[in-house]
């Protein structure tokens, strides 16, 4: 087992988040107002690391292709503002 040091913080709202070395998701964490977007941008991070590290375990020759297809859907995820 890993002897990692997790730091986390109670933000004002009353969410618990924890910081890793993703330092977009961190700032995410800290500034976003949005309780529920916090949740979603975390959940949707860690589906992303999944995806990638299940294709290089199971199908590595469509890593590149699932990265690009990822970063893809995500920059669309962007332009839309969802509410």
């Amino acid at each position: 087992m890993n002897n990692i040091m997790t730091i986390g913080k109670v933000r004002n709202d009353g969410l618990r988040v924890f910081f890793d070395d993703d330092v977009e998701l961190n700032k995410i964490r800290l500034t976003e107002p949005d309780r529920r977007k916090v949740i979603l941008a975390v959940a949707i991070r860690r589906a992303q690391q999944i995806a990638v590290n299940y294709a290089k375990r199971h199908a590595p020759d469509l890593v590149a292709e699932i990265e690009k297809l990822i970063t893809r859907k995500c920059k669309l995820l962007e332009r839309k503002k969802v509410n």
